[in-house]
């Protein structure tokens, strides 16, 4: 198994991860909020939405831990890239 390889399969994951971890939650806001845009989300969290607020939160948590894994993968696969050319 390659790198690149590896680095695929591990974006794919976290991405199977955040649609398994935050979707349900999504989707069970949307049907009780109805189809807000992005804005009105926000100023709902802001207004003291409990639900709203804890997606919001797993979801820059999702994005942090997914950076945290990724970002050194690619910083490796571009270094090895440069030095191999």
């Amino acid at each position: 198994m390659t790198l690149v390889s590896i680095f695929f399969a591990s974006v794919v994951l976290w991405i199977v991860v955040g649609a398994v971890w935050l979707l349900p939650q999504k989707l069970k806001l949307m049907k009780r909020l109805g189809h807000l845009n992005a804005y009105q989300i926000i100023q709902l969290g802001k207004e003291g939405d409990a639900e709203v607020q804890s997606l919001r939160r797993k979801g820059w948590w999702w994005i942090a831990i997914g950076m945290t894994a990724l970002l050194p993968q690619l910083i490796v696969l571009n270094i090895i890239k440069a030095t191999s050319n």
